[in-house]
């Protein structure tokens, strides 16, 4: 016998794609992909309007810190824009990370100001001619009370880092495993309390 893998045979476009679903087909979802790259070039979001809710995966996080592989804080922050928008069709919102959120809460505009945030703060940096680790490490020492208290605060030091590159070689592709140790390094710096 053996197992019968289908592979997808759909593409969802750059307008998205809608489904039926349910023993009947009587559900629709609508899958939603992202405008541009922001924590990957692949994002997607999964919209159920019988429910009002939006699985947002990980261009949403809630009271955790978002981590960004591919494109620019300022994508991330035309994401964050975009979703706010389409957030007015749903009820509740189910980050990839962290608790459920209302839409009334408005968890877009606190993601989009850690992302400018982290902006204005590689902008500095640049005017100082520091290098990424450099910058990313001040970032992460500086980080406001408000980002700092979130879970997985140091994963600033991976979005400076992937920012920087993404600058330096626009499409480039980022070397994840770099980026991983430099971050485990400070997390166990900071558990010991030597950051």
């Amino acid at each position: 016998m053996g197992t019968n893998v289908k592979l997808p045979n759909v593409w969802v476009g750059d307008e998205g794609l809608e489904i039926s679903v349910g023993a009947k087909g009587r559900e629709t979802l609508k899958l939603l992909p992202s405008p541009v790259p922001s924590h990957s070039d692949h994002d997607l979001v999964v919209h159920v309007p019988a429910a009002k809710v939006h699985f947002m995966g990980d261009i949403l996080f809630n009271a955790v810190t978002p981590v960004m592989w591919a494109g620019t804080f300022d994508q991330c922050v035309a994401v964050c824009d975009h979703y706010a928008r389409l957030s007015g069709t749903a009820s509740f919102l189910v980050p990839g990370h962290g608790p459920i959120q209302h839409a009334k809460q408005k968890p877009f505009q606190k993601m989009k100001a850690y992302w400018q945030h982290l902006g204005m703060e590689v902008s500095g940096c640049r005017k100082r001619n520091m290098t990424g680790a450099e910058c990313a490490r001040k970032v992460y020492r500086d980080l406001p009370a408000k980002y700092a208290e979130w879970g997985d605060p140091e994963r600033a030091l991976i979005n400076v880092l992937v920012q920087f590159q993404n600058e330096e070689r626009p499409g480039g592709k980022v070397n994840k495993l770099e980026f991983i140790a430099e971050y485990a390094a400070l997390k166990l710096m900071t558990y010991h309390g030597l950051s």
